[in-house]
């Protein structure tokens, strides 16, 4: 993995709107997210970590229940 790359999020936050923004800045393809991983991206083939924090439970809960309707 290269270094991270976009600044340290708010404690609390869920900064999907950074992290998504820091893909298209750096076109990047992927995003990775999951519980007590720290996110990360694909650029080019490879693998970069993003300078956040470990994604928590919570966090990805509050960010899917905000990003996907519930099923009918």
């Amino acid at each position: 993995m290269s270094s991270p790359a976009t600044p340290a999020p708010e404690r609390g936050e869920f900064p999907i709107e950074k992290m998504l923004q820091a893909m298209e800045e750096l076109k990047a393809s992927d995003l990775f997210v999951c519980e007590g991983k720290t996110p990360a991206i694909r650029q080019h083939g490879s693998l970069l970590p993003l300078r956040a924090a470990a994604t928590t439970a919570a966090e990805l809960t509050r960010f899917f229940e905000h990003a996907v309707p519930p099923a009918a």
